[in-house]
């Protein structure tokens, strides 16, 4: 792995804890008795952008998912098309992209990733606007600066495009970590040249996208780095850091209830560097068939609902070949991630394993996604509880996953899809038992023949199944009306390589009992 920690950005609504009320003496605690936040005034200024918070940067903070408020937060079809080109669209009528089935499956992985926070999107958007690198439409009016622009559906969704173009290439794959001498040059010298960086912080609390906007000497060998951080509109804070020493912090906390969070304090965590042009580029589909590399890019989002929210990945990861031996092409790279998450890039056409574990207490559960050539698979509501192993193995084509645990967990939900110019295909099974030594099985047929295997003993209540294809001409929908219960031992077989569009029938096999599943 490139990195030893997660780096998920994008990542948390954050409320500031610790305070040093503006004028006090600064007392950067770097290898001292402690951190503290140091006012964005202190010191002497020695470097400045143009960037001004109170005219480029937001006059609302940074949100999760869809609110009464912010109702275009969510990643839509044409946010994706935006991101990943026409490619995922299976047809596009009337301006309108109609997503691959296999899309609406990455689409929702996105969706996973993001629901918490929008850092990512909203320093982008106002960074990319101060440079005049952005069209002003879509919520950004011409001629009114950024902070004059209330919140609107269209501006959420503006951010959201620029917050799920993390995700794929070039982005995601553009952050430049440096040290923090290098930082501190590079800085001066882009805005000596009248240009910018969006930066990234990283911490035990996961990652966050904020705007750099000037540098002060506070004396001591300590640089403060004044930014736009949009949890706190129309406010400088800043970050505190030494060259000298390599070393850096950042004073944040999730909430007000919680104990003080740092971003920083320790040299396994990085500032890093996006350059503004990469966030204008044409993004590449992950999924879509013979578009860009073989890579396969695998994701993982906290799905917990718990409140407050992790502070940090609360389980631990392993990716290896079948037989435990490592990739030695796999890197973690820089994730959007309003809750802890991690986003692996490994080479295509190898067998990979996944092990998750080191949950210290509770468990936690964590949405799945793995984007392949011309396929996807996502593996929602994974529950590792404390103490146990969680395992997911995925052959070298994406075509079978198997589902292991040693603890019992909640059910969980397995959606396959498959994409190539010719049509899309999405299968999804929701209800399905995780059991101790049980595995799940999941796999596609060159047919389009998808199976779903339940070696549990105990019957599988409240499954549903629901199919999509999409092609060119239309797309095509069949679900259980209502929740089935499936006998223990069985296997659920889709024949979606069959299915004009009617009604669709999937058997169920197993020595215990054999039947069928009318979808509708």
């Amino acid at each position: 792995m490139r990195k030893p920690t997660p780096v998920p950005y994008l990542i948390v609504i954050l409320l500031l804890l610790v305070v040093t009320p503006a004028g006090a003496a600064a007392a950067p605690g770097l290898g001292g008795t402690g951190y503290v936040a140091v006012s964005p005034t202190a010191g002497r200024l020695i470097a400045r952008s143009d960037f001004d918070v109170k005219r480029d940067g937001f006059s609302f903070a940074n949100w999760g998912g869809p609110t009464g408020k912010h109702t275009g937060s969510e990643v839509t079809a044409d946010i994706v098309r935006q991101v990943v080109g026409d490619e995922a669209c299976a047809r596009i009528v009337a301006g309108r992209c109609h997503l691959s089935a296999a899309a609406e499956v990455m689409r929702d992985q996105f969706n996973s990733l993001i629901d918490g926070g929008h850092c990512m999107g909203m320093a982008a958007v106002s960074a990319l606007a101060r440079q005049n690198l952005i069209a002003r439409t879509d919520g950004l009016t011409a001629g009114e600066p950024v902070f004059a622009l209330p919140q609107s559906r269209a501006l959420d969704r503006l951010i959201s495009r620029y917050a799920a173009a993390q995700l794929v290439e070039p982005v995601n794959s553009a952050w430049s970590v440096a040290p923090v001498r290098d930082i501190l040059h590079r800085l001066t010298a882009i805005w000596a040249a009248g240009g910018n960086y969006v930066l990234g912080v990283t911490g035990d609390i996961g990652g966050h996208a904020v705007v750099p906007i000037a540098l002060r000497d506070l004396g001591g060998g300590y640089t403060g780095i004044v930014i736009y951080d949009n949890n706190f509109p129309g406010e400088e804070k800043m970050i505190v850091a030494n060259a000298a020493r390599n070393t850096w912090y950042y004073t944040t906390a999730l909430n007000p209830a919680e104990k003080s969070y740092l971003f920083g304090a320790s040299p396994k965590y990085s500032m890093d560097l996006m350059p503004l042009d990469v966030l204008t580029r044409p993004g590449e589909c992950p999924i879509c068939k013979g578009i860009g590399d073989d890579d396969v890019l695998v994701t993982l989002a906290d799905a917990s609902e718990s409140t407050p929210r992790q502070s940090e990945t609360p389980w631990d990861l392993a990716v290896t070949r079948p037989d435990g031996t490592p990739i030695p092409a796999a890197v973690e790279e820089s994730a959007i991630a309003n809750d802890p998450s991690q986003q692996i890039r490994l080479p295509g056409n190898v067998p990979f394993v996944l092990r998750m574990g080191g949950v210290r207490s509770g468990s936690a559960k964590v949405d799945i996604g793995a984007f392949g050539d011309g396929w996807v698979n996502q593996i929602k509501n994974v529950e590792i509880p404390a103490g146990a192993t969680v395992t997911l193995s995925v052959n070298r084509t994406g075509s079978k996953i198997v589902l292991t645990s040693s603890a019992i967990g909640e059910t969980a939900q397995i959606n396959m899809g498959t994409d190539d110019p010719s049509g899309s295909t999405a299968v999804k099974v929701s209800g399905l038992p995780v059991r101790v030594g049980m595995p799940l099985i999941a796999e596609r047929t060159a047919s389009g023949l998808y199976r779903f295997t339940i070696e549990d003993l105990l019957p599988a209540t409240g499954v549903r199944v629901q199919v999509q294809t999409s092609d060119a001409a239309t797309d095509r929908f069949a679900q259980t009306p209502a929740p089935v219960d499936v006998p223990g031992r069985s296997v659920i077989s889709v024949p979606t390589g069959r299915w004009s569009g009617s009604s669709l029938k999937a058997g169920v096999s197993g020595p215990l009992s054999t039947g069928e599943i009318v979808l509708k």
